[in-house]
């Protein structure tokens, strides 16, 4: 399971050919990865881009020794989140690391501790074993045959041949990504939040749900800012069609992602509208329906993906919405309040313009509950997002960190999708559970604390009730 082993020291498994035969795969194999996030054909654009455009430059294989550094530079990346990666000093482009994202159809990130490592080693078993039924007559041949990494690296669901010959195979590829403390850990005593101590209420946002992290196991608080540090590090590595975010016991179907209704719903609807969905708690506060559930997992579109990474901040353009009132947005909306705090500490940071205005300018003069604002970031804005949620001395819970991030922060479209099922098309209807008995991989998508076995695996009801969510670890409060 990627990043594989990151601790002491990060850790791979070379094919003896890569380094002696590089041009080979160079040539023949380019969507075969090296490593979890690094693929032949980032090689070849890398090196096009450092010898030019030509097709005489372009045929030039790598180096046995500019494969080794791309490869200890990408073990490091995927093992550290970016304000620990190195600089070789080099002249390369590749030394510095400068390599392209990793292009794949899907990014499943299951956040967790390395603990209960064996728990995703069982679910993670149970997917590779699956068989998919055939959506067409013309079909892919195994792509097993075209990476020598193992399984648990990379699960490459094309293998059965089930997706027709057409797709790229960049687009067949769903990669799996594992969040723990080897990469996203704590520092001693930072996982106390300041407005709990000063203030002696734990309340830290007005609107969002109370916490009690300052009371909580160490390791469970410094988890809960792993869900967004996991997605900007992952987003810095990749760059999937969609992502589905969910914890360590998340049981996910692949059943249901290699469906044919599922791809059309990719094609047609996730690369082109900025969505999240996820199960709402059917509470009161972040939004109308409150927020998501992490156990039921939270998937979110391309362009939603691209407005994490990107470096703009949207105002709200309506006073409310459907899913969340006016008082929320004023409350939660996240351009508001680093806006506001940049004006204060660091107005180069984000810089905020009227575009309703003739002009649109950046001004300091703009004020809460102003519709139509748009601001300019230095840095991401799920880099922003972890710097003011999920940081050291934060207070906050990562269901609600993630959900108003994605709700008030790239105003992604809200879905709330049902344990029971949601009708998303008339060819896809899927369920995504929080704290389940029973799951069906063939009706949900995910399943929350369901242990999937040779035994229970589709053997389950299909008609599912939905769980009532008991979570004794699940220190929230509406």
């Amino acid at each position: 399971m990627c990043p594989e082993v990151c601790v002491p020291v990060p850790y791979t498994l070379l094919a003896e050919e890569w380094l002696t035969n590089p041009a080979h795969y160079f040539h023949t194999q380019q969507d075969v990865p090296i490593t979890c996030s690094l693929t032949w054909r980032q090689l070849s654009e890398e090196l096009q881009k450092k010898n030019g455009v030509s097709s005489k430059a372009a045929d030039v294989p790598p180096s046995t020794l500019s494969v080794v550094r791309a490869v200890v530079m990408r073990r490091l990346q995927e093992c550290k989140e970016e304000i620990y990666w190195p600089n070789l000093g080099h002249s390369s482009t590749i030394s510095r690391g400068i390599l392209p994202k990793r292009k794949v159809g899907g990014l499943i990130i299951w956040v967790g501790s390395r603990t209960r490592y064996e728990l995703l080693e069982a679910q993670a078993a149970i997917l590779r074993d699956e068989v998919y039924e055939s959506t067409s007559t013309a079909t892919s041949s195994s792509s097993s045959s075209l990476s020598p990494r193992k399984m648990e690296a990379d699960e490459w669901v094309s293998s059965n041949g089930s997706t027709p010959e057409t797709i790229d195979v960049v687009q067949r590829v769903i990669a799996g990504w594992m969040a723990s403390e080897d990469q996203y850990g704590c520092r001693l005593g930072s996982t106390l939040c300041d407005d709990g101590l000063i203030h002696g209420t734990n309340y830290y946002h007005y609107g969002m749900p109370q916490t009690r992290l300052n009371v909580a196991n160490a390791g469970w608080a410094c988890a809960q800012r792993r869900p967004l540090r996991a997605l900007a590090h992952a987003l810095q590595l990749y760059d999937p069609d969609y992502v589905l975010l969910g914890d360590d016991d998340t049981f996910v179907s692949m059943h249901m992602l290699r469906s044919a209704g599922f791809q059309e719903y990719v094609r047609t609807t996730l690369i082109r509208s900025p969505l999240i969905l996820g199960q709402l708690s059917q509470g009161r506060k972040i939004t109308k329906r409150g927020f998501y559930y992490g156990g039921a997992g939270y998937l979110l579109s391309r362009p939603a993906l691209d407005r994490l990474n990107g470096y703009y901040l949207f105002g709200p353009e309506q006073a409310g919405s459907f899913f969340i009132d006016f008082n929320q947005m004023l409350d939660l909306n996240m351009l508001y309040e680093l806006g506001d705090l940049a004006n204060r500490y660091c107005p180069e940071c984000v810089r905020v313009a009227d575009t309703k205005a003739s002009t649109s300018t950046f001004s300091t003069t703009w004020q809460r509950g102003q519709l139509g604002l748009l601001a300019n970031s230095s840095v991401r804005i799920v880099d922003l997002c972890v710097n003011t949620m999920a940081g050291e001395h934060t207070c906050f819970h990562s269901d609600h960190s993630v959900t108003r991030c994605l709700a008030h922060g790239v105003l992604a479209d809200i879905l709330d999708i049902s344990c029971g099922g949601t009708r998303l098309s008339d060819k896809l209807t899927f369920g995504m559970c929080m704290g389940t008995a029973f799951c069906n991989p063939k009706a949900q998508l995910t399943c929350h604390r369901w242990k999937p076995n040779p035994d229970n695996y589709l053997d389950v009801p299909t008609n599912l009730e939905q769980s009532s969510p008991s979570d004794t670890t699940h220190l929230d409060e509406e």
